[in-house]
């Protein structure tokens, strides 16, 4: 995130949270959110395993929490964002988020498949087959 545009979004966030909106400054690192998924996913306290990869499916889910914010500051707020920023923010988005979510769930055990489209199709959306 450029630092324009991480200011226009703490700076959405400040006015809403104002106790709360350094969580999302790139200076923040949510341990604390780490280990309550880490906590809510773990069914057997004692299993270090399970552990380890809860906590590692917390990792995955926290590291992109600047692009969250910037797509819950632009929906809220997008005439506060210029063209340039956005193309930018989706770039940066659409390069990092969806391997941190795709590693968050295949240790989570989700298969790994794009459900929008199905075996007839490519990932452009082409049609294989008669």
């Amino acid at each position: 995130m450029s630092e324009d545009s991480h200011d226009i979004v703490l700076s959405i966030f400040r006015e809403a949270f104002p106790d709360r909106f350094q969580r999302l400054s790139a200076s923040h690192f949510p341990a604390d959110v780490i280990t309550r998924i880490r906590e809510a996913l773990s069914t057997d306290t004692r299993d270090e395993s399970e552990i380890l990869k809860n906590d590692s499916i917390g990792q995955h889910l926290v590291e992109w929490q600047r692009s969250a914010a910037f797509i819950v500051a632009l929906t809220l707020f997008p005439e506060q964002f210029s063209d340039e920023l956005i193309q930018e923010e989706i770039e940066f988005l659409l390069l990092d988020v969806p391997a941190h979510i795709r590693e968050a769930a295949r240790l989570s055990g989700f298969p790994d498949k794009n459900i929008f489209f199905d075996d007839t199709q490519t990932e452009k959306g082409a049609v294989v087959g008669p």
